[in-house]
């Protein structure tokens, strides 16, 4: 189970959908040494501001280490579930100095952050950060 901070540091303003979510993850089977990557368009909350420095939103890609579905943040048991993904944030050099500094590239960039979404709502989802990080048996 995973426990997290309560505040979200982030909400989606823009998920991938089901079809190019599963295409990426196909993509990532047909070549294992490939990491499954998934981009956001991300709007930093009042923990993001924070951590940022900046309320601007922008896409980042994230490296996602496990996966799996949950009904736990608001649908019933015949609803669709929302995608859980727990990983880490890469921070490119074209985010850099713009939307993220250095420091704050190496704490995105620890394998703690757990993003959840619904495909079928582009906007609404949110990231937290774990309260630790993942082990690395999970992650390497």
């Amino acid at each position: 189970m995973a426990y997290y901070i309560e505040r979200a540091y982030f909400t989606i303003d823009n998920a991938p959908s089901m079809s190019h979510l599963l295409a990426e993850e196909i993509k990532s089977y047909d070549h294992p040494e490939d990491q499954l990557i998934v981009c956001f368009t991300v709007v930093p909350t009042t923990t993001g501001i924070r951590l940022l420095g900046h309320h601007q939103i922008f896409k980042i890609p994230f490296e996602v280490a496990l996966k799996g579905t949950t009904s736990a943040t608001g649908h019933g048991v015949n609803g669709l579930k929302n995608i859980r993904l727990l990983g880490r944030f890469l921070t490119p050099e074209e985010l850099q100095p713009n939307f993220i500094n250095p420091e704050v590239a190496s704490e995105l960039n620890v394998w703690q952050w757990e993003v959840i979404f619904n495909p079928l709502y582009p906007k609404g989802g949110y990231v937290i950060k774990l309260f630790d990080p993942l082990p690395k048996e999970w992650t390497e």
